[in-house]
């Protein structure tokens, strides 16, 4: 197996876990949107105990999400890297042959 189709394997999976952690991501701000929906009503109803505790939640998908963002970064600069590597590994190729 050449160089260049190991490479592109790695792409492959790179970009599947890349696509679902957006998916993810996508998920998770759709729950803090309803968070915060049920947040103002609590709020505007003078419910302290449930502001407390939507905002505990809020603050859990927060941390979550924070930590899919930092995750889907760091995929995408494997996907860059990898690009790269596949264009030189190709270039290689057609010099070689």
């Amino acid at each position: 197996m050449e160089r260049s189709e190991i490479l592109q394997g790695k792409l492959s999976q790179n970009e599947q876990y890349f696509h679902r952690a957006y998916e993810q991501i996508v998920l998770l701000d759709n729950k803090l949107k309803d968070l915060q929906v049920r947040y103002n009503r609590a709020k505007r109803d003078g419910n302290r105990s449930f502001c407390y505790t939507i905002r505990l939640k809020m603050s859990g998908v927060q941390g979550v999400r924070n930590v899919y963002r930092q995750y889907i970064q760091h995929k995408a600069d494997t996907i860059v890297e990898l690009r790269h590597d596949i264009s030189i590994a190709e270039d290689l190729a057609d010099i070689i042959h």
